[in-house]
């Protein structure tokens, strides 16, 4: 990815701190730093998973925040995951291209 771009593999808050705008910070920094887009995943949504509630809350805290569904969904790591991204800029080519940078195996859809 290019040097105004980043591929956020794991975006998390410590429980303990939640709630108190410290995500939403961070995310603006983020945003700042990297003008081109960042790139995320999100638990993909709607299938009724044992922590359903969850994963509706952090896509929706990602959408309060400006980082929006793609429309793409991505199967790694055992899991299928919401494409999300700051900008239009961001492209599936690089999210792709950061997860061969980091040695992981992808299926789109």
């Amino acid at each position: 990815m290019a040097d105004d771009k980043a591929f956020i593999l794991y975006f998390a808050v410590d429980a303990t701190i939640r709630g108190k705008g410290i995500g939403s910070q961070m995310l603006s920094c983020l945003k700042q730093r990297y003008t081109g887009g960042i790139v995320l995943e999100s638990e993909i949504v709607g299938t009724n998973a044992d922590n359903e509630q969850q994963r509706l809350q952090r896509y929706q805290f990602y959408q309060r925040n400006g980082v929006l569904d793609s429309g793409f969904v991505a199967q790694n790591m055992g899991g299928t995951f919401h494409l999300l991204r700051t900008s239009d800029q961001i492209t599936v080519a690089d999210y792709l291209k950061a997860i061969d940078i980091l040695g992981l195996t992808t299926t789109m859809q």
